[in-house]
């Protein structure tokens, strides 16, 4: 539910969500990231993408249904 998210590269391997983070890796790097970021507009399009994304891959009820739909085939 935040604003923008600074990780490292660690943080986001493999989750397919590098798309929506600032990925800094050394310390003088995340110190800028932090100084842009905290000035930088989030708006309702980065809000939008943020959610479809989190939606599509970790929503606990697309989950389940799609589980749900793998174990009760016809």
């Amino acid at each position: 539910m935040g604003r923008h998210c600074l990780v490292n590269s660690f943080m986001v391997e493999n989750t397919g969500l590098e798309s929506l983070c600032k990925v800094e890796d050394s310390p003088k790097r995340l110190l800028s990231a932090i100084q842009q970021l905290f000035i930088k507009e989030f708006d309702g399009k980065n809000k939008t993408t943020r959610e479809e994304i989190l939606n599509e891959r970790f929503c606990n009820t697309v989950n389940a249904k799609k589980l749900y739909s793998q174990i009760f085939q016809a």
